[in-house]
């Protein structure tokens, strides 16, 4: 959930395996987390957010999965 202060867990769909990972920037662009979960299956993958590693305020996180990629907002508490 949006906001968080702990762990968020973010869930991908994939409709073939890819090599999946994230990328966590914040406002100044700077990446500040990152986790890379190799090469994923087909189906549902999930990633971890610790959210005790970032500073109380709004991210961006970025998810790659092969060639496609997605970015949203986050704010941590």
């Amino acid at each position: 959930p949006n906001p968080f202060s702990t762990t968020s867990t973010v869930y991908i769909n994939l409709r073939e395996a890819s090599d999946l990972s994230m990328e966590v920037t914040n406002m100044m662009g700077q990446v500040v987390y990152r986790v890379d979960a190799g090469h994923a299956t087909a189906g549902l993958n999930q990633l971890t957010i610790d959210g005790s590693q970032l500073s109380n305020g709004v991210y961006f996180y970025t998810v790659r999965a092969g060639e496609a990629e997605v970015t949203k907002k986050m704010i941590v508490e």
